[in-house]
């Protein structure tokens, strides 16, 4: 049985494409889906799709999260 990451707190302020991989690498099993700051998203869990949200200079702007 495989415990994949499930939260990313030490991406906030990191850039975009390094936190994509970062992800991705701890847990193969989601899918990453970029969000402009202040987007408006879905409100359904998904177990495995992180929102990667990101503010103008590219850098991730809240802590990461599966669902």
């Amino acid at each position: 049985l495989f415990f994949w990451s499930h939260e990313w707190p030490e991406l906030v302020g990191v850039d975009v494409e390094v936190a994509v991989l970062t992800i991705l690498t701890d847990n193969p099993t989601v899918n990453v889906v970029l969000v402009p700051e202040n987007s408006l998203v879905t409100f359904d869990l998904c177990c495995n799709r992180v929102w990667l949200y990101y503010d103008s200079q590219n850098r991730v702007s809240a802590v990461p999260l599966v669902g």
